[in-house]
């Protein structure tokens, strides 16, 4: 064997071996260190509490090691191996114990006050999943998916758009089951417009392809509109109003979504953190999201008026009174951060929908 390097010479100091030995519950230990400075709004990539979450993992580590992981190692505690399997079993029964009772209570939500839980667990009151894992796994190229798949259906819709369609998955499926529709999702979170690589030209090809073949009767496009994805005002405006067109020109009734009211005093966690003693829903004012509603009427509203079977649905009629637009009501936040509805959201707009699942005239194709 010839003389070790100068790497060889380096890895054998005694600190740097020592801290191989500990490599592990240093792992395991940062990241509680991490979350915990977060739970109190501290950075962690911040110099000074980042070598403080260095130092503390170091020295929690070296416990570790010396009274934990070293005696079990060394057969001082648990020499046998019924003892063992015994406390393992056990720790995992008050770890799957624990982990269990999270999940069902959302984090032991019970813990404050309705309105409080209520905003702080509105994260998890939606259905929003896009396809699904599985169906991405089983059809990597599919670009459409089946949310209901009913071949008889007269009425087969299609909400196309990024998560401000997805968002109102839970609802359309909802109506879809009510009235015995088809209902297909785009599998990716993409616009109808062709924005970047991801969701390109050939991508949309490939969906107005679908919408024929499966003879789609209704697209429901609700996506963000103007300054999404760093496309330019007058890109966006032209590469919409030509899938407007030609799904018109085809022959599928199409719906249009006023994108609903946004911001962060709308945001759930905001609302809480803004008064932890006695939270409330947030609001913005009216006057602020007409503001923002007005430019995309201006870009719809001649859609609908010069091209047939073009109609528009406002969801914020049910999200807005006559001053302001709310984040929810009672203990029902409507939104699970500050532009993407909850499941109780999209549930108060469901007049707003009911035509595209409800109306007899069905265009001709």
């Amino acid at each position: 064997i010839g003389a070790p390097t100068i790497i060889g010479q380096f890895l054998a100091l005694p600190l740097i071996v020592r801290m191989g030995l500990i490599s592990y519950p240093m792992y395991l230990w940062h990241w509680p260190l991490t979350s915990l400075l977060r739970q109190f709004k501290l950075d962690p990539t911040q110099p000074l509490y980042a070598a403080a979450i260095i130092l503390v993992t170091i020295g929690l580590a070296e416990i570790t090691y010396r009274f934990v992981e070293l005696p079990i190692r060394q057969r001082r505690w648990l020499p046998t191996t019924k003892p063992l399997l015994i406390s393992s079993g056990l720790a995992f029964a008050v770890l799957a114990t624990f982990g269990i009772h999270t999940w069902v209570t959302d984090g032991a939500s019970y813990r404050y006050s309705p309105v409080a839980s209520a905003l702080l667990t509105s994260p998890f009151a939606a259905r929003s999943n896009r396809c699904g894992f599985l169906f991405k796994i089983l059809h990597p190229r599919d670009q459409v998916c089946a949310l209901r798949s009913e071949p008889a259906a007269e009425r087969r819709i299609l909400l196309w758009g990024n998560s401000h369609a997805d968002m109102w998955s839970g609802l359309f499926m909802d109506l879809a089951v009510e009235h015995n529709n088809a209902l297909y999702l785009n599998a990716r979170n993409c616009r109808a417009t062709p924005d970047h690589d991801f969701c390109s030209k050939n991508i949309q090809n490939a969906i107005f392809d679908f919408i024929d073949t499966e003879r789609i009767t209704d697209v429901v496009l609700a996506s963000t509109g103007y300054g999404s994805y760093g496309v330019p005002d007058d890109v966006f405006e032209r590469n919409f109003r030509d899938v407007v067109r030609k799904l018109s020109e085809s022959g599928v009734r199409t719906w249009l979504v006023i994108d609903v009211p946004s911001g962060d005093s709308l945001n759930p966690i905001v609302a809480y953190e803004n008064n932890r003693s006695a939270p409330q829903l947030g609001t913005i004012p009216l006057s602020k999201y007409l503001v923002v509603k007005e430019r995309e009427q201006s870009l719809l509203e001649p859609l609908s008026h010069t091209l047939g079977n073009v109609h528009i649905i406002d969801p914020s009629l049910d999200l807005c009174d006559n001053k302001n637009c709310l984040g929810g009501k009672g203990d029902k936040p409507w939104y699970r951060d500050g532009g993407h509805l909850t499941d109780a959201g999209a549930n108060a707009t469901r007049n707003q929908f009911l035509p595209i699942f409800t109306s007899t005239h069905l265009s001709e194709k």
